[in-house]
């Protein structure tokens, strides 16, 4: 079920007032060429770049927000998969500090994500929750999230090496570390990807052309109804 929250008017207008001044102010001098120029144009091409343009902006639609599903699932199964690690460590690592630590570097993990996917720094977030020892060797890799990963993955080595938990319990641990660089990796995939240039130059293009177009159409509409009104 999808439920949006209806803007207000005066919240709208605020938002699209500069363009469709702009557009507007557009419109009126297309039209005024139009009138005070013996320019004509052919009908045809109005015709075929509005359906280029309807096709090119369904395109755009489509992708946009197969890309933005994509991400949202990336990101809710790496909010899972931290669930998931933070209950199994507190099931089978015994020492309570040992599952902190886990845990703490896990929620620095979402922090960093979120940060690197924003281009935003993380360095705060790193610092306050995992010490300086280990931000330290985080700042020195290129990918934060990546490194506080593999030093998760290596607090489940040292649990299984002193044995608090053994070899199957490892297993699952680290296969849950897998779905989460798993997600990782898909929305830095879809970050570092981004749409062809197809689908933002054409539909750009054919945007300005009709609205190039629309106005002069719109005038000889008007000028076809008055004659057929007289007559």
């Amino acid at each position: 079920m999808i439920i949006g929250s209806r803007p207000r008017l005066r919240q709208i207008a605020l938002e699209i007032w500069k363009p469709l001044t702009i557009l507007f102010a557009w419109d009126v001098a297309v039209t005024a060429f139009h009138f005070y120029t013996p320019f004509k144009e052919p009908p045809l091409p109005m015709t075929i770049f509005g359906t280029a343009l309807g096709l090119f902006l369904g395109f755009r639609t489509n992708a946009a927000y197969a890309r933005w599903w994509e991400a949202r699932t990336l990101w809710g199964a790496l909010i899972n998969a931290s669930r998931n690690l933070a209950r199994a460590t507190k099931s089978f690592v015994g020492q309570k500090s040992d599952v902190a630590d886990i845990i703490e570097r896990q929620v620095a993990f979402a922090h960093a994500m979120r940060c690197r996917l924003r281009n935003q720094d993380a360095s705060d977030d790193v610092l306050r929750l995992v010490g300086e020892a280990t931000a330290d060797f985080v700042k020195g890799r290129t990918n934060w999230p990546n490194a506080l990963a593999e030093d998760a993955s290596r607090l489940v080595a040292k649990a299984r090496a002193e044995g608090q938990i053994d070899a199957v319990q490892q297993a699952v641990l680290e296969r849950i570390l897998i779905d989460i660089a798993n997600a990782q990796g898909g929305m830095e995939r879809i970050k570092n990807t981004p749409l062809p240039n197809g689908f933002t130059f054409l539909p750009n293009l054919f945007t300005r052309l009709f609205c190039v177009l629309l106005p002069i159409a719109l005038v000889e509409s008007l000028q076809i109804s008055l004659l057929l009104a007289r007559r």
